[in-house]
């Protein structure tokens, strides 16, 4: 006997009615949350307690993820269109409700503060498609997955994009908002593509001008030509031969220009990555001066280091 196909029109039928129940019925509910997007769960968790060193596990997840549904009289759940399954539809719930919760609680900053529009994607530059692959793929959202595939890894444009899509203009929408979720997920998880993706939009504009020679010693250890250029160049900065100090100055005086008078870094910002940067003070002892988790210090600086290494960069490269 063969088998009967069952209809997309079917499939979203039967997903409308499972979140119609879960909505009304409080065992279906839990048995939801708890025990079929348990895998989901676990793979949220997962993430999290890498990139952040917490202990978060798959049953915080689906309370989180249940108690925000059912604070807004499932609005949340009742967005649902059937145009998916609806445990991939709620796995978007949860990315929100256990980040917002993590940012009330402290334990990691909220994404607000990157600025992200302050940044541009230099995907397309780089030659290798696995590469290109790998750095979309930091952003799980099916649609916008797509989106960035299709432009950043395949290079496909026009209709050949479009048809994708419901309408060419779905099809920009997912891009677009896919290119500043990645954007933020590079300035905000562990990963070593940042440098290499992003460039700001606008070159920032220090006050002390940085001169081209950098290293303090060339091959055997030794203070090198360039070295010494750079030493007389920051003594006649600064007025000082204390080459350390010089360095310091030099810095701070990027980082105040740059973030902190264009009130893209805070206090707490400008001195964590200050005290990381130039005296490697522990994140247990910044964590307990400023009363919150290692975890939360270690990613600040993470994300500070990448903003920071990417200004820089872009400022060499256009000065040089």
């Amino acid at each position: 006997m063969a088998k009967t196909k069952v209809s997309a029109q079917t499939k979203s039928e039967v997903e409308l009615a499972k979140a119609q129940k879960i909505m009304t019925d409080e065992r279906e509910a839990r048995k939801f949350f708890y025990e079929q997007m348990r895998p989901k769960n676990e793979a949220l968790a997962g993430t999290y307690n890498k990139q952040f060193f917490i202990d978060l596990t798959p049953d915080c997840v689906a309370t989180m993820t249940y108690e925000d549904c059912m604070a807004d009289d499932w609005q949340k759940l009742r967005g649902f269109k059937g145009e998916m399954t609806l445990t991939g539809w709620t796995a978007k719930i949860a990315l929100q409700s256990v980040y917002a919760h993590l940012v009330e609680e402290r334990y990691i900053e909220p994404v607000g503060r990157s600025r992200a529009t302050d940044y541009r994607l230099k995907l397309l530059s780089i030659p290798d498609e696995y590469l290109r692959r790998e750095i979309v793929n930091l952003v799980a959202i099916p649609e916008m997955n797509l989106a960035l595939t299709l432009h950043y890894v395949d290079k496909v444009k026009g209709d050949e994009f479009s048809r994708h899509f419901a309408t060419r203009a779905e099809g920009e929408r997912c891009l677009r908002i896919g290119e500043i979720t990645l954007i933020e997920q590079l300035l905000h998880t562990i990963n070593p593509y940042a440098d290499m993706v992003l460039s700001l939009r606008k070159a920032p504009a220090p006050v002390i001008r940085f001169e081209q020679w950098h290293d303090r010693t060339d091959e055997e250890d030794r203070p090198g030509e360039h070295c010494q250029m750079l030493r007389q160049a920051l003594s006649r900065i600064t007025g000082s031969d204390n080459y350390d100090e010089n360095i310091d100055k030099v810095l701070n005086a990027f980082v105040d220009e740059t973030f902190i008078k264009t009130r893209q870094w805070n206090d707490f910002e400008a001195d964590v990555w200050r005290r990381r940067f130039f005296y490697d003070v522990p994140s247990a002892e910044l964590a307990e001066i400023y009363n919150v988790r290692p975890g939360y210090i270690d990613h600040m600086y993470f994300r500070l280091k990448n903003v920071f290494n990417i200004a820089i960069r872009q400022w060499w490269e256009e000065n040089k």
